[in-house]
């Protein structure tokens, strides 16, 4: 409800965000810990799926990209994940090094 504006305050659960990494990165997302992201699961693809918050995955992508290249490895990425990848984690030449 917080991404599409429905809630705008999430202050009353700073208490428990360290709980929920999805509620973690939504009330403080400089402080968060990127490589928790897992873009398989449907509550990120969300996130992902919005430019402003998009935008914060993408400033993190050197956290990011470790497990889905993992994942890669032994044929477990889901379409989303290599989506995200290819489109805005991954430079041209990098591409090309996977």
């Amino acid at each position: 409800m917080q991404i599409t504006g429905v809630i705008t305050d999430l202050s009353r659960l700073a208490d428990i965000a360290h709980k929920y990494p999805t509620l973690h990165f939504l009330i403080d997302p400089d402080h968060f810990d990127y490589t928790q992201v897992d873009l398989s699961n449907y509550m990120w693809e969300n996130f992902a799926r919005r430019a402003d918050l998009r935008q914060k995955l993408i400033e993190h992508k050197s956290e990011i990209i470790p497990n889905i290249k993992k994942k890669l490895q032994i044929w477990e990425t889901s379409e989303f994940e290599k989506k995200m990848l290819y489109r805005y984690l991954l430079q041209d030449d990098e591409i090309w090094n996977i």
